[in-house]
């Protein structure tokens, strides 16, 4: 896998994973598989090995769509488990958790149309709450849609609490 800025940032976020309590051995080693999974899902690639297991989906108690700067054609269409749960046509908020099983799910973005550039254009993402955090929730994918790509989706693991 080539190095990309979120891999090179992934030491950075680990610091400050550790910086903020001196969490178990276990809990840190959990956190670590679970920055490794979010920075694979935001390269588009698989997830990292980590403790010599592979984690394939995101853990998230809570995950939300957050979208703005839609123009009439571009519809965002938001998918659990490959059925449509949203669609938006202007800004887009809304939690997803009513719409998730327990356990392993894939949750998707599509958009009808590309939209506008530059980083105030069309985007959506999805914002997870890790099982361990209290507020503090990451953007596990992100998509600004363009002609090649109007679409993306990333594997969850929602652990209700």
């Amino acid at each position: 896998m080539r190095p990309t800025r979120f891999a090179a940032a992934l030491p950075f976020m680990l610091a400050a994973a550790s910086v903020q309590a001196q969490p178990a051995t276990g809990d840190l080693e959990a956190r670590v598989r679970a920055l490794e999974a979010r920075v694979a899902a935001l390269e588009g690639g698989a997830p990292a090995a980590a403790s010599g297991r592979v984690s394939a989906a995101v853990p998230c108690k809570r995950l939300n769509i957050n979208g703005s700067g839609f123009t009439p054609t571009t519809v965002l269409t938001v998918t659990v488990n490959g059925e449509p749960v949203a669609t938006f046509n202007a800004n887009a908020y809304g939690d997803l958790e009513r719409h998730m099983r327990p356990g392993p799910n894939r949750v998707g973005l599509s958009f009808a149309a590309p939209g506008t550039t530059g980083p105030f254009g069309t985007n959506a993402e999805f914002r997870c709450l890790a099982p361990d955090e209290r507020t503090s929730r990451d953007t596990i994918l992100s998509l600004q849609p363009t002609a090649e790509r109007l679409s993306a989706e990333v594997a969850v693991e929602f652990v209700p609490g």
